[in-house]
């Protein structure tokens, strides 16, 4: 996923993405090359989010059951 599109689907700016994808790229939190981002410590990212993180995953884990 690039920057680009990151930056589209959760409506910001790409250098709004660029600057936190630095941050993350430097406390080794993610991976990014070439259009690429992985997620190398899922718990320290999740640390790093805000509060409405565990919301909407909640939410999504509720519509997911409810799909099945």
């Amino acid at each position: 996923m690039t920057q680009e599109l990151l930056a589209r689907l959760i409506g910001v700016q790409r250098n709004a993405i660029s600057m936190v994808a630095h941050a993350l790229l430097q406390a080794r939190i993610i991976g990014y090359r070439r259009g690429r981002i992985e997620i190398l410590d899922s718990q320290a990212l999740q640390a790093t989010a805000c509060k409405c993180y565990q919301t909407v995953k909640a939410k999504c884990e509720q519509l997911l059951t409810v799909a099945h």
